[in-house]
């Protein structure tokens, strides 16, 4: 039966060094998963270059990636069926060019990465979802051995611990995955507890952990690896770092993005350059993920990409060839099929598939 998924897309307006702008915003678009056909729904252009967004009920949130004067942190009311938003709050970013907006478990705090200058930033949430009174602003230090990228702190995701008494950050300038204590009265301490240390100069991206919590999940974005760590009685132990590319690859690429599939087993990576999809298998005897190959996404330069909650579809975003791709998910096997043909629509660079259908969707 024919099911359509509504997507909320967010693209890049202002051209910045490592992008060429041609996005509107934020844009609604559906998909038909039986065929992979696309179908523009509605755009909203009063956001500056929302490269990163969370939608949490009935909320959407966006960053504004622009420079330490401008960058924000925006909410709005988000009405998916009508494909409508009302911006609930702006607050200032505290630092330059956010890429990831994160919420702890129990949904009371926010937590940004701010790219350029390092630093991580975490508001409590009040009763309406909204970000609430003063933040924590921690300004990391360091650098690590790539003088071009490397040259400070570089903040670039931030991942909330199950149990939701820790949040982690990678942090690409220095190639670490820190952890921090989240405190009481939405408090963060000072310092890390946990310092996990990646390859040198590889630039330690995205994280994702596994259904029990017992493993991290890191790509790290010029290593081209995904390494675990698996934490036990005995504190943090690295399994090893497996290839995000297939032997013998041929061109210059990248790691962006990284995935667990809702039934836990199967894990995907984007590559840029390579532009594909790697699929592992984290079901192993060593608990290290097995690379099973690479699917071309039928783009360039796969910045995001989201899966279903049915885990049987994958919409990638392409940067750079200004498109979107639907791939099906074959949920024994994690294996990837492009349906459909490419979507075009600028710049885009998140993917947010809303909870529910449209109303007209079968069911």
């Amino acid at each position: 039966m024919t099911r359509t998924l509504r997507l909320i897309i967010g693209s890049y307006t202002h051209s910045l060094p490592h992008v060429q702008a041609r996005g509107e915003g934020i844009s609604f678009v559906d998909v038909d998963t039986e065929s992979g056909r696309f179908t523009p729904v509605a755009t909203h252009p009063d956001i500056r270059n929302p490269s990163y967004l969370t939608l949490d009920r009935g909320l959407l949130y966006a960053v504004e990636e622009l420079g330490a004067d401008e960058a924000t942190l925006t909410v709005f009311a988000c009405d998916t069926a009508a494909a409508r938003l009302v911006q609930r709050a702006k607050v200032p970013a505290h630092g330059a060019w956010p890429c990831h907006i994160g919420l702890d478990p129990a949904g009371t705090r926010l937590f940004l990465s701010n790219y350029l200058d390092g630093s991580f930033v975490t508001w409590p949430r009040d009763g309406d979802g909204l970000p609430h009174g003063a933040p924590t602003v921690l300004r990391r230090t360091g650098r690590g051995p790539n003088p071009e990228r490397q040259d400070g702190p570089h903040a670039h995701f931030a991942l909330a611990s199950h149990d939701g008494t820790h949040v982690w950050i990678c942090d690409a300038g220095t190639d670490e995955i820190v952890r921090y204590q989240l405190m009481e009265r939405d408090a963060v301490a000072a310092e890390p507890d946990l310092v996990l240390r990646a390859p040198p100069g590889s630039l330690p991206r995205h994280m994702t952990l596994s259904r029990d919590g017992t493993r991290l999940f890191v790509v790290s974005e010029l290593g081209n690896l995904v390494s675990t760590w698996r934490f036990g009685p005995s504190g943090p132990e690295l399994l090893g770092h497996v290839s995000t590319l297939a032997p013998g690859h041929a061109v210059p690429s990248s790691s962006a993005a990284i995935r667990l599939h809702p039934a836990g087993r199967f894990l995907y990576s984007s590559n840029r350059g390579d532009d594909s999809i790697a699929v592992f298998d984290t079901e192993t005897a060593s608990g290290l993920p097995v690379f099973l190959g690479t699917v071309p996404t039928g783009g360039r330069t796969p910045r995001e990409f989201a899966i279903s909650d049915d885990g049987r579809t994958m919409i990638v975003a392409h940067q750079d060839s200004h498109s979107l791709t639907m791939l099906r998910i074959e949920p024994g096997t994690g294996a990837l099929l492009q349906l459909g043909t490419p979507f075009t629509i600028g710049s885009p660079v998140c993917v947010a598939i809303c909870p529910s259908a449209t109303p007209d969707a079968a069911a």
